[in-house]
Order: structure tokens, then sequence, then C-alpha cells
């Protein structure tokens, strides 16, 4: 018995997706659907429904709202100007900045924490700004609580069992597609210390947020507690790429011979992703302890601008750091020697 089924239709009749259209379509198809796509989405497939990000309950709002609606009841809050989410400079200090961690004070930020703010509730970017603020400076105390070296003081708890220790970090605003509004941060945590800040951060956040408790979304520590000093480095220069993948493809510098070099070049991010526009202040930043006025008191020099330097993800900062030890030591033995020299009667 012969099969006098009809033959499949094509697939482009069943479902027309992008590949079977024609260049006319699809310019009028990305033309009626631009205002439903979010800044960022893939222009390929224009027929896709896009549900914007998630934002929770309300946080408790900044203090500039706060003072303007007491003070103006019924005219509405004035926005801060917005910008794109788009790093140019920055991407230069962040670099600076862990680089100078790893060379001045021989710390390589192992920790990589994501912060969704629609799970608190926030999708302002001046307000997230601000609570990012309060949740560093938590956590500038918290790090700071236990023993000190050559101090005898006795205390007790998890944390005051480790070594005190100055909080580390840079972060990066971005806006994506799932997550909307989201910070990027890179901080220097402690290896016996890790277990509790993960505890500590989450009810952190829920407690700045007004919360009990935050979604398991909102929070994401990452980093690797017992690894080998080259794969501690070798992955902080790697978040170091992923978290500035929003670096401007267009923005260019010119080198000490007049010729333009494209930045993208110099520090190989991953692929270029831009979001939706926000009004946060400040894109990036880092603690002051290695932001850069504390590079130019130590008068530091990245290896990116030093001659000869073929590879600036080497991490030869650490090894310049414990160089730098050894000196110092050297140093102070031989100014101790001379001062005993001083003091003998012959």
């Amino acid at each position: 018995m012969t099969d006098q089924s009809s033959p499949k239709k094509p697939r482009s009749i069943l479902l027309p997706t992008y590949g079977y259209l024609s260049p006319e379509q699809r310019q009028e198809g990305a033309a009626l659907t631009a205002p439903m796509r979010r800044p960022g989405a893939n222009p390929n497939w224009p027929h896709l429904s896009i549900d914007p990000p998630y934002v929770g309950p309300p946080a408790p709002r900044h203090p500039r709202v706060v003072a303007w609606i007491d003070k103006h009841h019924f005219e509405p809050v004035p926005e801060k100007p917005m910008k794109r989410p788009v790093l140019r400079k920055e991407v230069f200090k962040i670099y600076q900045a862990i680089a100078f961690a790893m060379r001045h004070h021989g710390v390589v930020l192992n920790t990589h924490l994501t912060i969704a703010w629609g799970y608190l509730g926030v999708s302002d970017g001046e307000q997230a700004a601000w609570m990012l603020t309060r949740f560093n400076n938590e956590a500038a105390k918290w790090l700071k609580v236990g023993y000190i070296p050559s101090v005898q003081r006795r205390r007790f708890g998890q944390r005051a069992s480790a070594e005190s220790s100055e909080h580390f970090y840079v972060y990066v605003h971005e806006w994506g597609r799932r997550y909307g509004l989201h910070t990027h941060e890179l901080a220097f945590i402690p290896p016996a210390k890790r277990q509790a800040f993960e505890a500590w951060a989450e009810a952190c956040l829920a407690r700045l947020c007004g919360r009990k408790y935050i979604p398991a979304q909102a929070l994401k520590i990452t980093g690797r507690v017992r690894a080998a000093e080259y794969e501690r480095v070798w992955l902080c220069w790697k978040w170091f790429r992923y978290i500035t993948k929003t670096l401007d493809p267009e923005y260019r510098i010119r080198c000490a011979d007049g010729s333009p070099v494209v930045v993208r070049e110099l520090f190989h991010p991953k692929a270029f992703y831009e979001g939706a526009m926000v009004n946060c202040e400040q894109l990036a930043s880092g603690s002051r302890n290695i932001w850069t006025q504390a590079q130019v008191r130590a008068g530091f020099v990245a290896r990116l601008y030093q001659p000869d330097v073929t590879d600036i993800y080497d991490g030869a900062e650490m090894d310049e750091h414990r160089w730098a030890r050894m000196q110092a030591a050297e140093d102070a033995r031989r100014a101790e020697f001379i001062r005993g020299l001083a003091t003998l009667n012959l």
C-alpha cells in the first residue's frame, strides 16, 4: 500500500522565522517592534515577546527623595539626568585599582558579587548606588573585626578567630535584559571568613531593604576559597574582563607616538553589551584604599604604562610585592645594624 499522505509543508510556511524573511520584511518588523523591545535586545528576533525585568516590593527611598517629598508634598520628584551604561575612562581606573591591590597590598580580589537590585525592590540607579555604599560601609566594619598580629586581644566568635582585614573592592553598574539594573563587585574576602561573609551579606542586604530575607536571585557570590595564587590571579583578571564588557567599542586613546588605538584591543573584554539608560552618578568606582588618590600617594605605575610589557594579566604585581617586602626587611635589618654600630664605644 502506497503512502497517499501529502508531503510536509515548508518550514517557512508553518513558522516564518527571521531567516526566511526578505530584507524589506525584516526592516518592517524591526520598525514595528522597536517600541516593544528592551534596549540591547537581539534585533534578529523582533517577534519574541519581551517582559520587563522583575521588580519586587519597593525598598526604602533615597534620602534626597525623602527630603523632597517632605518639603514639596504635591510636586513630582525631579529625576537625575540619564546616561548610557557604557564604560570609557573608568576601565583604566578599575584595572589600575586591581593591579595596585596586588602590587602594594599583596591582595587578589578573590570574590565576585552580583547584586540584582530589582529583586530588592530597587529600580532607580541613584538609589542602587546609595544602597551599595551603605552595604560596603557595613562590610568594611564587618571585615575589620578579628585578631591583629602582634596584639594580644581576647575575642570570641567565628570572624574574630580570623585575621582582621581591610575592605578592597571595585564595582560596575550594568543593565541586563534578564535582571535589569544590577551591580558586579570584585572584593577581597579572607578564606577563613568566606562562609560567614555569605550569610552576613544576605542578612545585611535584607536589613538595608527592610526585609526579613532576600530572594536567591538577588545575590550571587562566586569564587574559589582554597586556590593557588596563580589561579586566583587568573580568575580575578577573568572577572575584570567580564565586568568591563560594557566598554565602548568606539573608545580610542592616543599612544605616545600619536597613533590611535582602540581600548578594547588593550584589555580584551568580553563581547560588548549595552543596556537601558541609567541615572547612576558613577558607573564604576572602588574603595579608597586602592583608588586613584591612594595610587598617587604610593607613586604607583601600572604595568600597562611600563615599556616592554607584553601581558598585563600575568600576575607579575604579586612578585613585585614580595620583592618589595624583602627589600624593606633587608633595609630595616641594615638600618638596625648601623644603629647598633653607632652605639658601640670603640
